[in-house]
Parts: C-alpha cells; sequence; structure tokens
C-alpha cells in the first residue's frame, strides 16, 4: 500500500494502525475526481463508499497484513504509548459495490516528517482475495 519510502508488504517493522475509522464527507467536486483517478470504480461503489466514510467505528484486529501491525487508540498514539516504525495510519469505513467484489476505502499515513493521505480501490478475485487495482493520492509530502 502506498508506493513510498514506507514498503507496508515488506514485513519489517510495525504498522501502526489508528482504532477508530476516519470520517470523511466529499466535497461535491471530489466524486468526479476520484472516479477519473481510479479508473475501473464502479458508480455502485464510490455511492457506497460515500454513505458510509461519514461514519466513525472501532477497528478489530482481523486484517491479514505480511507485516505486524497493532491497532490502537488515538490517545494512546498521540501520547506515545504506542509507537509503529513508519507513524501511523488512520482508515475509513470501505464501501463495497452491490456484488461485494469491489472496495474503495480512504487512507491517511501521519509520520511527522512525511505523509501522504489517498484512496485505494480493490478488487476481489475468483479466489476470494483481495487485491490493491488502483491507488489515488490526493496528498504525498
Amino acid at each position: 500500500m502506498f508506493h513510498n519510502a514506507h514498503d507496508y508488504g515488506s514485513g519489517g517493522g510495525v504498522v501502526l494502525i489508528q482504532q477508530m475509522t476516519s470520517t470523511l464527507e466529499l466535497q461535491p467536486d471530489a466524486a468526479p475526481r476520484i472516479a477519473e483517478n481510479l479508473k475501473g470504480l464502479e458508480a455502485s461503489t464510490l455511492t457506497n463508499f460515500r454513505q458510509v466514510a461519514r461514519e466513525s467505528g472501532v477497528l478489530e484486529r482481523k486484517f491479514s497484513l505480511p507485516t505486524t501491525y497493532v491497532i490502537a487508540s488515538q490517545t494512546d498514539i498521540a501520547s506515545g504509548k504506542v509507537k509503529g516504525d513508519y507513524g501511523y495510519l488512520a482508515l475509513s469505513y470501505v464501501g463495497f459495490n452491490g456484488k461485494g467484489t469491489q472496495a474503495l476505502f480512504h487512507v491517511d499515513h501521519f509520520c511527522g516528517l512525511c505523509g501522504g493521505s489517498g484512496y485505494v480501490l480493490m478488487n476481489k478475485n475468483i479466489f476470494g482475495m483481495w487485491k490493491i487495482q488502483r491507488e489515488f493520492f490526493t496528498m504525498e509530502s
């Protein structure tokens, strides 16, 4: 995820994920820009994402990642009680298409000197595995 200096797929280090999902209210001009930059994005996926991304909820430790990860509260992250090797990630709720085969979510990466923000579009293959199809970064530093 995020093709930058932090390679979360390498299996090295600890990825820190904020426990509460972030909320996102898309501006009217954002949806067309997202669709333009995420070729293959289905309208139903974007519509569902716009609805669910407005809400916040608690993430559970159910991710299948190629590296070690910790889910922590914003309070513990801010106080330094828990630390990750790459700063931390804040994820939105996930929007799905009607068939449950396409997913869209927003991610913020906070890392002190660097960071980023963007959208990730995933597809489920015939074996039931999710794979990143495209990424659209709205901010990188």
